[in-house]
């Protein structure tokens, strides 16, 4: 492997890992509105990610790289397009058809022509039409589901406040 494309590896992998840190807000936003499901979902996607590329670097008689994180991503997108009421199933097979045939199929990172959370996203959407398309209520799990976000923003607004004198 020659020195340019070893720097070009790791700018990528350096890369990857900001896109893993953009998504904790995402993650820490989906905890507070739908509960701990949310990390147990993308715990299960990031677990089938890597064992995706183990498998895919195994049939392709290559060593596995365990630095390469572009299916951690992936997985981490398609957690956060899902509805946090999914079964575990539906994402697992949504990572496997992003990174085993989106990604590896057509020859790794770079060379895919199609973004591999969107295919998995496809995916599970048209297998999984009915379950995809139903979203839960917002803060159900905190008990306090029946007020609206206009509710809230009544409670906080500057008209309810009382003038002191």
């Amino acid at each position: 492997m020659s020195r340019t494309s070893r720097r070009a590896i790791h700018e990528d992998n350096a890369r990857n890992k900001d896109f893993i840190a953009m998504t904790m807000p995402l993650l820490a936003m989906g905890v507070f509105l739908y509960g701990p499901r949310v990390l147990l979902l993308a715990l299960v996607g990031v677990i089938t990610a890597k064992l995706s590329d183990r498998f895919a670097a195994l049939l392709r008689g290559r060593s596995y790289d365990p630095t390469e994180n572009l299916s951690v991503v992936v997985a981490l997108v398609i957690v956060l397009m899902v509805p946090a009421t999914v079964r575990y199933r539906v994402v697992v097979m949504a990572v496997l058809a992003a990174v085993l045939v989106a990604k590896e199929a057509f020859g790794g990172p770079g060379n895919y022509p199609f973004n591999p959370a969107a295919v998995g996203y496809c995916v599970a959407a048209v297998s999984f039409s009915e379950e995809m398309f139903m979203y839960p209520q917002p803060l159900d799990w905190f008990g306090i589901a029946d007020w609206s976000f206009g509710g809230l923003a009544e409670l906080f607004s500057l008209q309810n406040a009382t003038m002191m004198h």
